[in-house]
């Protein structure tokens, strides 16, 4: 709406239903006990993003570019879900959940998400030779409690284009090359809606409606957070070959994770933050055009990655197990993702 600054806003909704329907029917092994069952599930999604960006966008005396942003975002996730299951149809032709003459189990809930994005970010160029970067953002999320729902993350970042420099000018061997360097902050929320909150859910008690305790609360959840540093080069060779190198290191703090609690206390686990994880790697990509003629093509694309991911840090330094019959393990020095199992020898062939 002036000289070099531009508004842009973009207001995004999405809306997803989903239907269900299964039939057990009473001629199979499957419905043959309960006279055919038939469920009918119902779910809807909403989501509303409304996105707002004022970018400033110059050149002073033709060698110094500047671009300057600052934003304002919000994030709204609405989800329904509905679900019925009934047995003992007369035929199994109409069979419509109406028709099931024994309710077995009916199910809904509903649950809401919302955040808010205060975001701002920097970045400058000498003659596209030198660049420098920054950013800045505060993210508030309804899946926190209020006194830790808000998080601070922020990044710097240069590179330096060195075919622009004398003495790499006029090198085939270099069209370009550039080395490059970033370090900076990032976070992450937990996957329930509502896993910090004390809550209570509804049920039956010999034929009458009650309420239960359901989950335990904890009211210092907070954000994951990483700090990640990434540092490489790309390179394009006679104008052919294209060579990207880089390596990461990410470290996070305050892992978002369901720790297992006794049955006990009758819950199995809670939210925790918990533990520092380290992630690092090496990221090698080339790209190359093998025949460019007028009327055909030929190119080539080749990846690789190497990377580790290992718990650095646990509360105490003990041991968590978790999963499906408690299969894996979190442990100091071992990697992320770590099979906790018994050895097994095989059958004896004599006794089975």
């Amino acid at each position: 709406f002036i000289k070099d600054l531009k508004l842009k806003s973009i207001l995004s909704y999405d809306y997803n239903i989903s239907k269900g329907k299964e039939w057990k029917d009473s001629r199979t092994s499957d419905g043959e006990k309960n006279n055919g069952g038939a469920e009918k599930a119902y779910s809807e999604y909403n989501k509303l993003v409304w996105s707002n960006q004022l970018t400033y966008k110059t050149t002073i005396q033709k060698d110094h570019n500047l671009d300057a942003l600052v934003g304002y975002e919000i994030d709204s996730k609405y989800n329904d879900f509905l679900s019925g299951y009934a047995t003992n149809f007369l035929t199994p032709i109409k069979n419509d959940i109406a028709n099931g003459q024994t309710l077995e189990s009916i199910d809904g809930s509903s649950k809401r998400s919302r955040m808010v994005s205060y975001i701002t970010r920097l970045n400058y160029d000498y003659k596209n030779k030198y660049y420098l970067g920054g950013s800045y953002r505060m993210d508030g999320s309804s899946r926190l409690h209020r006194d830790n729902r808000w998080g601070s993350f922020w990044s710097v970042s240069g590179a330096w284009r060195l075919s622009k420099e004398g003495f790499m000018e006029d090198m085939p061997l270099f069209t370009d090359f550039k080395i490059k360097a970033s370090y900076g902050t990032n976070g992450n929320l937990p996957t329930d809606y509502y896993g910090y909150k004390d809550l209570y859910a509804g049920s039956g008690y010999g034929g009458n409606p009650s309420i239960y305790w359901y989950q335990l609360p904890n009211d210092q959840l907070t954000w994951e957070r990483s700090k990640n540093l990434n540092v490489g080069i790309e390179w394009n060779m006679f104008d052919r070959v294209t060579l990207g190198v880089e390596y990461y290191l990410k470290k996070t703090t305050d892992l978002l994770f369901q720790v297992p609690n006794s049955y006990v206390t009758g819950f199995s686990s809670r939210w925790e933050n918990l533990g520092e994880l380290k992630n690092n790697g090496v990221e090698i990509e080339i790209n190359s055009q093998n025949i460019r003629t007028k009327d055909f093509t030929w190119t080539t694309n080749f990846n690789l990655t190497y990377q580790q991911a290992i718990v650095e840090k646990l509360p105490d330094g003990a041991d968590i197990q978790y999963g499906d019959g408690q299969m894996y393990i979190h442990r100091e020095g071992e990697s992320m993702y770590t099979f906790y199992l018994p050895e097994w020898k095989g059958v004896n062939p004599d006794t089975g």
